[in-house]
């Protein structure tokens, strides 16, 4: 009923005031809001990418409501996956940015951030390090080290060096983002919560287990009292512990809080939910550790089809299931369906 609303709205400002009027422009963005809201993403790029032309046309590259255009065009670019043209607009984005407000300004640390978020989704860290270095930077001259938005940008950057094998230097970070929201937040706060779960992850991938296992209990301990066992933040929890305790060898146990998010997740969320669908893959790795590879498999397949409805037979998470299956069906001694997935691999390879 809304979206019939505002597309008469937009037809009756079209006919009245032009297309070119920011009453038209605001009435675009609106619509487009709503369209991306429902799915409908390309027909709300066709919008913004209208509301955005004109607004270069009439106030130029540099008027603060072009930008806004310009950024949300790249937002909505972004969700649907087209990484490069979403990139292309945010460097046009800081571009004005600094011309405009100079580098220490908030719009401009945004416009930043927005960028390095945006290289890191593409994979390219070396891009994105010294823009996240500078947001971190800036925001301790004239935030302070312990203001939220700080705090956050440094577990942006602690997650970057992470991920870029900087691992000492990432865990230096995730302790101080811990301990600033231990001592403003308190340790029941959400982003506390948020930053033990980081801490312990990064441990884990540095296999300090004995340090992670207590901050894992913590986090979902606090998560399962304060918002009760269906919750997502609750069954990501519930993941991050089942995860560690497959890689510690501890199988069943780990089988067991697989379960338990799965089966909430598909009753929340459906089948095909991409946090559903990760849930499942850990819980399929979990049973070919346990050598239950009939049902092992029969989850993998699900998997896999979903990843590849929902997220294309390019997608990291995709590749990433086709790798774990491949190893599955090796070792069930399935050659057949072995060789038809290394060629895909392989394809998928030579197509990247």
């Amino acid at each position: 009923e809304a979206l019939h609303l505002q597309k008469e709205v937009l037809a009756a400002q079209r006919e009245t005031l032009g297309n070119k009027h920011p009453s038209t422009l605001t009435s675009i963005n609106f619509l487009a809001l709503l369209l991306s809201e429902i799915g409908r993403n390309e027909e709300a790029v066709s919008l913004q990418k209208e509301a955005l032309a004109i607004r270069r046309e009439t106030l130029g590259g540099m008027h603060p409501d072009t930008l806004t255009s310009i950024h949300n065009l790249g937002g909505l670019l972004l969700k649907i996956g087209k990484h490069e043209e979403a990139l292309s607009l945010q460097i046009e984005a800081l571009a004005a940015f600094r011309a405009n407000f100079g580098d220490r300004h908030p719009s401009t640390l945004l416009s930043i951030s927005n960028m390095s978020h945006l290289l890191l989704k593409t994979g390219k860290f070396e891009e994105a390090l010294p823009l996240q270095e500078e947001v971190v930077t800036a925001q301790r001259e004239t935030l302070g080290s312990k203001h939220p938005d700080t705090l956050n940008s440094i577990y942006v950057l602690a997650v970057l060096l992470s991920d870029m094998g900087r691992r000492f230097t990432a865990l230096s970070l995730f302790y101080e983002s811990l301990e600033a929201r231990r001592n403003t937040l308190g340790d029941g706060h959400l982003s506390t919560l948020e930053s033990i779960n980081n801490l312990a992850v990064h441990l884990s991938k540095m296999g300090e287990s004995d340090r992670a296992l207590p901050l894992y209990h913590e986090v979902l301990t606090a998560q399962r009292k304060k918002f009760g066992n269906r919750h997502p933040d609750t069954l990501n929890s519930i993941n991050n512990m089942a995860s560690y305790l497959r890689n510690a060898g501890k199988y069943s146990e780990s089988h067991r809080l697989y379960e338990e998010a799965v089966t909430a997740s598909r009753e929340i969320s459906g089948d095909r939910d991409p946090h559903t669908l990760h849930y499942m893959n850990g819980m399929a790795r979990a049973l070919h550790k346990e050598d239950n590879l009939e049902e092992s498999r029969i989850l993998f397949e699900e998997v896999l089809a979903g990843r590849r409805e929902v997220l294309g037979d390019h997608h990291p998470r995709t590749v990433t299931s086709i790798k774990w299956f491949l190893e599955l069906v090796k070792d069930m001694g399935d050659v057949e369906e072995a060789n038809k997935l290394q060629a895909e691999l392989s394809s998928l390879k030579q197509a990247s």
